[in-house]
């Protein structure tokens, strides 16, 4: 059988309906000379369009792993389903591919305080990802021992566990999965249930944790990413797509960079970034980049890009402090200064209500 195109997953939500994914489809498949195989399905409890893509009809489309349905379209096209099934657990919980970097279960095996820089490559690669994840200025997630990955830790330990700076022990590793452990905590209500799954007050609700968790929970701050979120997002609260109301054929014609193109609550953008949160998240953003779609992912890239200065350079902080409360100037985080009276505005309003 030939090498099939990755198979797409697409989140059904306003003003996108099934039809129009699927008209979607049929327009990328069309333009490239490909099959395509549709299914409704939800995933981690939303309505999504499971799109997979075969480049000889008479093969049948290639099936992604949702339930039975998509088992038997799998027998049915002669796919392996042991590989179609684990595809399909990082294409629909992208976030658990990342549970053993929330467990640190190589750094959990030190039996005692030693050097950070006598870490193996697979115990600093551990504690880099941790790290990053938590906004400290790791650099490269390479496994290499050096100035950023020295001075994160030094800065991990102190703002959260005094201590010597160049030593890594049982404790501060414990340390570190707590505050892990509260990073992953911020998202689960975001898709508790199909009920609230795509609901504004959960979605708002999950945002106001995630900040807290990657500490830029003053009013204000939190306020600001409410704002910015809601006016990126079309009022939706839902992660989108650059130029939503396009087709694939359409962006890739009309984006230079696609299809790394924006896709979340904040429009993550550009091949490097999608490299960058493929990293810090242990899930495959490049060959699969419709994943910054989860809603999980896109929580993460929100906030971390508020905290670091993902997006631009320029960080929350810089802006909206304990000293300094710029709403205005705090645009420059995301797109200069467009909009930024309005969603200054919008901030406004959060903070009155909060």
């Amino acid at each position: 059988m030939l090498d099939l195109p990755k198979p797409r997953t697409w989140i059904i939500s306003p003003p996108k309906t099934f039809a129009d994914i699927e008209e979607m489809a049929k327009a990328e498949a069309a333009a490239n000379g490909w099959a395509v195989k549709i299914e409704r399905v939800a995933v981690e409890g939303q309505e999504a369009a499971l799109v997979a893509f075969s480049v000889v009809a008479s093969e049948g489309a290639a099936a992604m792993i949702a339930g039975a349905g998509g088992m038997a379209m799998a027998e049915a096209a002669g796919i392996p389903v042991a590989a179609m099934v684990a595809r399909a657990a990082v294409l629909t919980h992208p976030i658990a591919a990342a549970a053993d970097d929330g467990s640190l279960a190589h750094l959990s095996t030190l039996a005692g305080p030693v050097p950070i820089s006598e870490l193996d490559e697979v115990r600093l690669k551990e504690l880099q990802r941790a790290l990053g994840r938590l906004g400290y200025p790791v650099g490269t997630i390479d496994g290499l021992y050096g100035p950023k990955t020295r001075s994160a830790w030094a800065e991990f330990k102190t703002d959260v566990y005094p201590g010597n700076p160049s030593l890594i022990g049982p404790d501060s590793v414990l340390v570190l999965k707590e505050k892990l452990q509260d990073l992953a905590g911020a998202s689960a209500g975001i898709s508790a249930g199909v009920s609230d799954v795509w609901s504004k007050e959960a979605t708002i609700m999950a945002i106001r944790k995630a900040c807290l968790a990657q500490g830029i929970g003053l009013p204000s701050q939190v306020a600001y990413v409410l704002a910015t979120t809601q006016w990126e997002t079309a009022q939706t609260f839902r992660p989108v797509k650059e130029a939503f109301w396009k087709d694939e054929v359409w962006r890739k014609k009309n984006f230079r960079y696609f299809p790394y193109y924006g896709r979340g609550y904040v429009q993550l953008t550009w091949k490097n970034n999608y490299e960058a949160y493929s990293h810090l998240l242990n899930i495959d953003l490049v060959n699969n980049p419709d994943l910054a779609l989860e809603p999980k992912v896109a929580l993460f890239v929100l906030v971390h890009g508020f905290k670091t200065g993902t997006f631009t350079g320029r960080k929350i902080t810089d802006y909206i402090n304990e000293n300094r409360t710029d709403l205005d100037g705090a645009r420059r985080c995301i797109n200069g200064t467009d909009r930024a009276r309005e969603i200054a505005d919008l901030a406004q309003k959060f903070l009155a209500s909060a």
